[in-house]
């Protein structure tokens, strides 16, 4: 269970620009020996990307400088763009179908960096989306660095040195040959502040072939030898996502103060704790052998590593039946208008019938629209749940104002000057059955209170019907005439008050 940021996620996380300019993943060359950048699709040689990898890293330490590293990358760049951090590329939606066939077109989209800030005094809390009932993701010490990409009504839009962490869903992640090193399985997977379906997620998304370093899992197990597809898992976010802190708990740095330097050696201090720590998680794709030797993690990744056998996935083209996803699909969608029509709507079916299309291999239209009504469902079953917790608590309202006007009653009651004096008190009421058979009963309030009897024949009952009459006598049991009320034989009847006539 690693809270502290880990080697791997720092290499990426380090040299945004080199890496989107080289075309390396996350932080080495992958498990099919090429590398690809994440969120690109460009595929580069293994051995120059190790290189770059390598150079990169030594920059981020000071062990190089950009004079030193005059090389051109793959793309044909210039090392220059070791030193120049001043973008990050991360797509947002577009599938990665495979390597682009010229090097010089990706499917990426390039977000600036606006300008670089620091935290207030008292630090800042970063939020997953612009507004101060967003869930807490992190709490920035005063005088952390961030880079901004976006500003909204007095938010910005920020990434953090190192990353925070973020939560996804273990079912899209699979285990790699780096230990705590997750690939992802599907496209447009959300990053959540928190695990389960109730905080808004983060704007940037993850996409099949992307690698994260995992944290945790929900209760707290490490993620080593367990089935994940069942429990949400802690990671560290990829470069370029980002949080929202209030522009209020910041400031501006000083006119003398090189944003991109700051940024670059504020990673290298995190990448040095984490070598000084003795942390020797590999980059992803390196060979296993790299942490096991206990070599300088700073070296350049060789080649060679050991390739990980990808599983059967609906993304196989002998798997995947877009026809029928899209079918499948509008059933779903039925299922849906079907399910909000009733008292208690069935959403675990639903959602059960739109992951249904997912398995299907849909085409990426059919996949976009199945996960926008996945995360409408989320909301109607989040909504169905308050709704549910709203109606509990109006219903313990109710049974507490009953029971509090009981005891108000109990306590009149208490005080009546006829308290205790009788065991029954009403007004006598004569009653005649559908089979001929007459009874006589104490009602109150509308309520019948016992059936009277005069088994001794002291008293004749029909001289007092009509009047009030507080009554003294013996319980025989169930009444024969009034389900559910008792029957008394009279020993003592008082008149309270005289019959209307």
């Amino acid at each position: 269970m690693r809270q502290d940021r880990p080697l791997d996620r720092l290499l990426v996380h380090s040299s945004p620009a080199l890496l989107r300019a080289t075309g390396i993943r996350a932080a080495g060359i992958g498990d099919d020996g090429s590398s690809r950048c994440f969120r690109a699709n460009r595929p580069v040689d293994g051995a120059r990307a190790a290189r770059w990898a390598g150079l990169a890293l030594m920059a981020g330490l000071g062990l190089v400088t950009s004079a030193s590293a005059s090389t051109s990358g793959p793309a044909g760049g210039s090392s220059s763009s070791i030193a120049a951090i001043g973008s990050v590329s991360f797509k947002q939606g577009a599938s990665q179908g495979g390597s682009s066939t010229t090097e010089g077109a990706e499917s990426e989209t390039v977000r600036p960096i606006l300008r670089y800030v620091r935290a207030r005094e008292g630090g800042a809390t970063a939020r997953n989306i612009y507004d101060v009932k967003g869930v807490p993701v992190m709490e920035v010490s005063g005088g952390g660095l961030l880079s901004v990409y976006d500003e909204r009504g007095g938010w910005l839009k920020v990434d953090i040195p190192g990353g925070f962490p973020a939560w996804v869903f273990g079912r899209y992640l699979r285990a790699t040959s780096t230990p705590d090193v997750f690939e992802v399985t599907e496209n447009q997977i959300l990053m959540r502040p928190t695990p389960g379906t109730g905080g808004y997620p983060l704007s940037e998304r993850l996409q099949a072939g992307d690698r994260v370093t995992g944290i945790e899992t929900e209760s707290g197990a490490s993620l080593n030898g367990i089935d994940l597809s069942r429990t949400w898992v802690k990671i560290w976010s990829p470069p370029g996502a980002c949080v929202w802190v209030q522009e209020s708990r910041t400031e501006s740095l000083g006119a003398d103060e090189d944003g991109a330097a700051m940024w670059r050696a504020a990673e290298a201090a995190l990448l040095e704790a984490a070598i000084a720590r003795g942390d020797t998680s590999a980059p992803v794709g390196a060979p296993a052998s790299t942490a096991a030797s206990g070599a300088d993690p700073r070296a350049t990744v060789a080649e060679g590593a050991a390739p990980v056998e990808p599983r059967p996935s609906v993304r196989d083209a002998s798997l995947a039946d877009p026809d029928r996803a899209r079918e499948a699909l509008a059933g779903a969608r039925r299922l849906l208008s079907t399910e909000r029509e009733k008292p208690v709507p069935d959403w675990g079916a639903v959602r059960q019938a739109l992951e249904g299309v997912l398995a299907l291999g849909p085409d990426p239209v059919t996949e976009t629209a199945t996960r926008n009504e996945l995360e409408k469902v989320d909301l109607l079953a989040e909504v169905a749940r308050l709704d549910g917790q709203l109606a509990m608590r109006d219903q313990q309202q109710r049974e507490a104002l009953l029971r509090r006007q009981e005891d108000v009653w109990s306590q009149i009651e208490a005080n009546h000057p006829f308290y205790g004096r009788f065991e029954q008190r009403g007004v006598l009421e004569r009653f005649r059955a559908a089979s001929g058979d007459v009874s006589y009963r104490v009602v109150r309030a509308g309520q019948i209170q016992a059936e009277l009897v005069s088994r001794a024949g002291r008293y004749d009952l029909d001289l007092f019907v009509g009047a009030e009459v507080g009554v003294r006598g013996e319980g025989l049991g169930n009444a024969r005439h009034a389900p559910g009320v008792a029957q008394v034989d009279a020993t003592r009847i008082e008149v309270l008050a005289a019959p209307r006539r």
